[in-house]
């Protein structure tokens, strides 16, 4: 510092001020934008969840899945479908239902595609033990097969399923996010970020509640179909 005069330290302490007064812009710049960005996280929860609350027929999952996806995917975070898993471990069966951009809203959810209950699947262990969310290597023929066999046992024609097939990305990655009944699966072109799988995990705690909404309208269904049934055969 010796070797530097008076003016030279002046000019210095000049540009360490503009600096500073850039980075104090930059900070406040940066909050109103992370502000903006929570706002927008928010309403969009918010309205896939009053889509959840809405619903009078337990079919109208269907909406909230593909409504879960839109919302996502308009926030800006790249994933060319999801799929909602869930293990039934009693029935020794996994429920898998797809939400891509080929699945109509007017679609019921059901019948779900059906895989066997593996207790061994890595996927299955992962939910099982309670983690929050975990990553899936798989290659594109490997998840190529078993979406194939998941829409044949939905009854979906070969023409179709090469037709979505077609939209699963050469480098797939799978990420799960845990929102207890199950998991929701995103299937992206590169893994998330931190901040990415924050805000999903915060989508599958919503579909969470949409999924226990669903539950409860789907018992009331059942129910009300028995009474049909009771009354048809007393009749």
């Amino acid at each position: 510092e010796a070797w530097l005069s008076e003016e030279d330290k002046r000019v210095i302490r000049r540009f360490t001020d503009v600096f500073d007064f850039a980075y104090g812009r930059f900070r406040e710049l940066k909050e109103k934008e992370d502000q903006n960005r929570e706002l927008t996280i928010q309403n969009a929860l918010e309205r896939v969840r009053s889509k959840a609350q809405g619903m009078q027929e337990s079919s109208e999952i269907k909406g909230v899945a593909l409504a879960l996806r839109d919302e996502f995917v308009d926030l800006g975070h790249g994933v060319d479908s999801a799929m909602v898993t869930i293990p039934d471990v009693a029935a020794g069966t996994v429920n898998i239902w797809f939400a891509n951009p080929l699945t109509s809203v007017e679609t019921e959810m059901g019948p779900a595609g059906t895989l066997k209950f593996d207790r061994r699947n890595q996927r299955v262990k992962q939910w099982m033990v309670g983690k929050r969310s975990w990553s899936v290597s798989m290659s594109r023929d490997q998840m190529l097969k078993t979406n194939r066999r998941v829409h044949e046992s939905l009854g979906v024609s070969d023409a179709e399923i090469r037709t979505r097939q077609a939209l699963i990305p050469k480098n797939p990655h799978l990420i799960d996010a845990n929102f207890g009944a199950g998991w929701i699966s995103f299937v992206t072109p590169k893994p998330f970020t931190q901040d990415e799988l924050a805000v999903a995990l915060r989508f599958a705690d919503v579909f969470g509640g949409a999924y226990a909404r669903f539950r409860e309208l789907k018992e009331k269904e059942d129910q009300n179909r028995e009474l049909t049934i009771q009354n048809a055969l007393e009749r």
